[in-house]
């Protein structure tokens, strides 16, 4: 199966050439450089990252860090609009706090 960030883009590519393939970099490293590069040139941002299990420090720093990152990154850039999503909570008898 293909990871969900490309199964969207696969949906909405056709909408046009203004929407970009999911870009990969990693949010938990304080060294933003390779996601100021992945949000370079962009108007919006859709963020899908997240965990379903995991130990509670790499929640954090994937979880709130990263999003955290992705979010300053962006403002730094320009970025007018900024979409995080998260599966944390969706299910009340899932895995996830």
């Amino acid at each position: 199966p293909q990871p969900l960030t490309l199964a969207v883009y696969n949906k909405v590519s056709s909408l046009g050439s203004q929407i970009l393939p999911p870009q990969s970099c990693d949010i938990t490293s304080p060294n933003t450089a390779s996601l100021q590069k992945a949000l370079e040139g962009a108007d919006a941002v859709v963020s899908m990252v997240g965990l379903l299990v995991a130990n509670e420090q790499k929640m954090i720093d994937v979880q709130q860090k990263g999003a955290e990152r992705v979010a300053k990154v962006a403002k730094e850039q320009g970025v007018g609009r900024v979409v995080m999503v998260s599966a944390i909570g969706a299910d009340p008898g899932g895995v996830t706090p």
